[in-house]
């Protein structure tokens, strides 16, 4: 028979690289440049800008996603002891 058995270490793993990946995000810094005037430089501006503000966003939401993955691998962990211990206890008859 097959083991049906969550994996809380394999899923702190995959979050941990998720949670470096998301610090990769907003780790860079950008100087703009005010002192050109070359054609397209204040749209650059708005888009680097823009950009910022999605990174923060997807950000926000990736740190919750990490979050959600450990809280659900932990109550993966907590029904599997649970239904193993019932499936021990119906064996045993």
């Amino acid at each position: 028979m097959t083991e049906i058995k969550s994996d809380v270490s394999l899923a702190s793993q995959r979050a941990n690289a998720l949670a470096a990946a998301i610090s990769g995000l907003s780790s860079g810094a950008v100087t703009l440049d005010d002192n050109t005037t070359v054609v397209g430089n204040a749209t650059a501006k708005s888009l680097i800008a823009n950009q910022s503000t999605v990174c923060q966003t997807l950000e926000s939401q990736l740190t919750n996603m990490v979050a959600n993955i450990h809280s659900l691998a932990s109550e993966f962990e907590v029904t599997d002891t649970g239904l193993s211990q019932s499936i021990q206890g119906i064996s045993k008859w």
